[in-house]
């Protein structure tokens, strides 16, 4: 036997423990976050103080301006006041000498205008007033003037003619009317042609006759209207009246028997002839009567319409003679008219234009003298006015240029306060700019810092795993080395530290842009603390998850010394399919994957049976309330520690019974602290079994959910980063590394104690005694305790030894033989040594 206290824990002490642990690297990515949250801050807070201390600044410089200005405008009103008081001053006074010239100069001019008026009103008072005296004297629109007395007559005819004229057509057209009416009652007889009385002579008697006439006319017309006779012959009226007529004669005739007693029928009581008879005379009595009624109305109808004529025709003979007699008298009134009209304006023409003559005479000497005292004026005061004006132009320049030179003084010394502003306010945005800087730097520093350590701390780790977990192929490749420790953690895949699916992550300023965007840090299970893992997924995830058990199966037996994992594999639907890679164990030591790999539910249950059993004797043998987890005990176990036990479930519920589920639930609750982990797939799309909560397995694995296209960690601070889990390698490289991990497990199961361990000190030699039995330490007993050979006490008598070859039974007699003769005297203790190796074995104790 060695002395090789086997802690296979020991490698906590080098430091990569912590870099390897859930805890480290949630610690470094809640850091990396409030690096970024400080960075963003500081950002804002750097920018918002230069802003603010920018704005105060240019506010400042603002006022410190406009106070400036403000100086500068009240001293320039100031003066251009005090500017304008003195020129208005200056200026009143000769703008009054100037208005007061130009008063006088208007007056002068208004008093020799208002004199040439008055010349010119009283000369035109005079001109008027013999112009009057002429018209009066030759005045033609008086009324007893001949001019007058002929528009008066010349309009009188003209209304006359127009009423005559107006009198002779409704005469006429009344005349027509009744001409139409009496159609066939007269004899017509055309006035033109029938005789009457001759007409006056004078143009008035004339006029006067023709109304007489008109007069008499319109009285026959309407005597004609009365008449009521011929209205009984017009239309249909003859016929009714014939009819009545006869009527009228025919009833008596016949009520009377006229007929009958003229006898004029032969039968005097035959009613038809007597009938007709008497209708017969009354058509000829009413014949007869109605034309004695015609005659009459015939007569009556041409008396009229004769008289009727007699005085149309005169008052057309009337009327012609009035319109020439009056022609004539208008021409003879006219030509009166024109040779006096000719003779009066003659005269007052004449009369006028000597009038004229005299006063125009009169008005052009006014006008000349007016025109001299004018141009006497215009020429002395226009040069006194310019004179005025030409003082007041150089006392308006003078004080100009005295306010000028006072502002341009202002001017200047608002220019030099207005530099020295400008400088002091260029130093003070230089220095805020400097400090800005000062600040930037240290940000980009600290930022760059915390950066730096998560890369550093997360490449660590990155280089702990490739040189605890190889790449598959160098495996493969006889680049498997046994681990002599119990890896801190083991590696499942990467996550992907992508800054910009940070808020914030990725700075906007491009100074700040000089870290790494992604960083890659290895997603690890925690050993032995943590190392369950339960992988939830459907449909093409189960293939996945099936990949990523290969995966943390592998790595494990890789990870961990030869020997000290032991798998349990279930594959119900996969028949074991999944994992046969891994029976090559079996090939070296069929208890690294407990035999086979387990499909039926009856074998589920005996194996998850078995593991409860390891784990109820690890907790009654060797933990009890001496050691908390089964990392202590190994510690103090050395060569005798317990292995690693991991349970492999591929594709859960499948085939898992109710008491099966129970098992599970407890292994993975209680399996930690034991040295037993669990590797679950689990199938989301079956149906869990009654009573049973996902959440069991959940609170004791290392859960990691598919979606979408991959897995995810359910961990509230690595849970989103992306997660890429190792591919499990090619299935030769596979094999390779299997029988690789089983070549070395070969020969881990033969523990070696050094006999140091078992024997006794020397102060203890011969210090037992074998009166009652003989009880001889040969081994160790778990990780305390020595296992004793207890002889002569009970049944306990005789002892059988049988092994293979090889299998220890020579050194377990030399143990035997030595601790015996240590520990008993040889007064208490005899050997017979019989040796069937001719001597070779026991030949050290001759």
């Amino acid at each position: 036997m060695t002395d090789s206290t086997a802690s296979t824990d020991s490698d906590r002490a080098d430091g990569f423990s912590d870099r390897l642990d859930h805890a480290r690297q949630r610690e470094l990515v809640q850091g990396l976050l409030q690096a970024v949250v400080d960075r963003v801050h500081a950002e804002k807070t750097l920018a918002d103080g230069q802003a603010g201390r920018s704005e105060t600044e240019d506010r400042g410089y603002e006022e410190a301006c406009r106070a400036l200005e403000q100086k500068r405008d009240a001293a320039r009103a100031t003066i251009i006041r005090q500017y304008d008081l003195v020129r208005d001053e200056t200026l009143s006074q000769i703008d009054a000498e100037i208005s007061a010239t130009q008063i006088e100069y208007d007056d002068r001019v208004a008093e020799l205008q208002q004199k040439s008026e008055g010349d010119q009103e009283r000369i035109e008072k005079e001109r008027d007033e013999a112009r009057w005296m002429v018209q009066a004297v030759l005045d033609d629109t008086a009324e007893d003037s001949p001019k007058h007395k002929f528009e008066t007559y010349k309009a009188s005819l003209k209304v006359s003619r127009v009423r005559r004229l107006a009198d002779w057509e409704d005469l006429a057209g009344r005349v027509e009317a009744v001409a139409g009416q009496l159609a066939g009652w007269r004899q017509p007889q055309s006035p033109s042609t029938s005789q009457g009385m001759r007409p006056p002579a004078e143009t008035d008697d004339c006029l006067e006759h023709f109304v007489e006439c008109v007069d008499k006319a319109n009285r026959d017309i309407d005597a004609i209207g009365r008449l009521w006779l011929p209205r009984l012959f017009s239309g249909m009226f003859p016929l009714l009246m014939w009819v009545l007529l006869t009527s009228l004669v025919a009833v008596p005739l016949i009520v009377l028997d006229v007929p009958g007693k003229l006898k004029l029928v032969r039968d005097a009581n035959s009613l038809g002839p007597v009938v007709g008879i008497s209708i017969g005379a009354s058509l000829v009595a009413a014949m007869v009567l109605m034309g004695l009624v015609l005659l009459v109305a015939r007569v009556r109808c041409r008396r009229l319409w004769e008289r009727l004529g007699e005085h149309t025709a005169d008052a057309r003979r009337a009327r012609q003679h009035w319109l020439q007699a009056s022609q004539q008298e208008f021409g003879r009134r006219k030509d009166e008219f024109t040779d006096w009209y000719h003779v009066i304006v003659e005269e007052r023409e004449n009369a006028i234009g000597r009038i004229e003559e005299i006063q125009s005479g009169r008005a052009e000497e006014i006008a000349n003298r007016h025109k001299a005292e004018l141009a006497d004026v215009h020429q002395r005061f226009p040069e006194t006015l310019k004179q005025l004006v030409d003082r007041r132009q150089q006392q308006e320049m003078a004080c100009e240029a005295e306010r000028s030179e006072q502002l341009e003084e202002i001017e200047q010394e608002y220019r030099t306060g207005r530099e020295t502003l400008d400088r002091e306010h260029t130093q003070r945005v230089a220095s805020e700019r400097e400090r800005f800087q000062r600040a930037f730097s240290e940000l980009k520093q600290n930022w760059e810092t915390a950066c730096g350590m998560f890369a550093t701390a997360t490449g660590d780790m990155v280089t702990r795993c490739d040189e605890l977990f190889p790449a598959w192929l160098d495996l493969a490749n006889g680049g498997y080395s046994p681990p002599e420790r119990v890896p801190p953690a083991v590696r499942l895949g990467t996550f992907d530290v992508d800054l910009s699916k940070v808020p914030g992550g990725v700075p906007d300023n491009e100074q700040l842009q000089t870290v790494p965007k992604n960083i890659p840090m290895p997603a690890i299970l925690p050993f032995p603390e943590r190392a369950s893992v339960l992988l939830e997924a459907e449909r093409e995830g189960r293939d996945a998850a099936v990949a990523a058990l290969q995966t943390s199966m592998l790595r494990m037996l890789t990870g961990l010394p030869p020997g000290k994992l032991r798998l349990t594999i279930i594959d119900p639907v996969g028949l074991g399919d999944n994992f046969s890679a891994f029976m090559h164990l079996a090939d070296f030591d069929e208890l690294l994957v407990s035999g086979r790999i387990w499909t039926e539910s009856a074998h589920i249950d005996r194996q998850l049976a078995n593991l409860t059993e390891h784990m109820e004797n690890v907790f009654q043998t060797y933990l009890r309330n001496q050691f908390e987890t089964i990392e202590e005990y190994n510690e103090y176990a050395g060569e005798v520690a317990e292995p690693y036990q991991v349970l492999v479930v591929a594709n859960f519920p499948v085939n898992f019974s109710d008491t099966a589920v129970r098992r599970l639930v407890s292994i993975a609750s209680s399996g930690a602290r034991c040295g037993v982990y669990t590797l679950v797939s689990v199938d989301s799309h079956q149906q869990l079994p009654h009573n049973f909560d996902l959440e069991d397995l959940r609170q004791h694995a290392n859960c990691l959910t598919w979606v979408g296209d991959r897995f995810a960690w359910q961990d509230q601070q690595l849970g989103w980063l992306p997660l890429s889990i190792e591919p499990p390698p090619e299935p030769t490289e596979f094999v390779e590394i299997v029988r690789a991990v089983g070549e070395q497990a070969r020969d881990t199961r033969r523990v070696e104690v050094s006999f140091d361990r078992v024997a006794p000190a020397p102060e203890e030699y011969w210090g037992r005694d074998s009166r009652r039995s003989l009880d001889v330490p040969l081994g160790r007993a778990g990780a305390t305790k020595l296992q004793d050979l207890h002889l002569g006490s009970g049944t306990s008598q005789h002892v059988l030894i049988a092994g293979k070859t090889g299998s220890g039974k020579s050194s377990f007699l030399h143990t035997l033989i030595t601790n015996v003769s240590l520990y008993y005297d040889p007064d208490q203790v005899e050997f017979y040594l019989i040796d069937f190796k001719k001597g070779v074995e026991f030949k050290t104790y001759v």
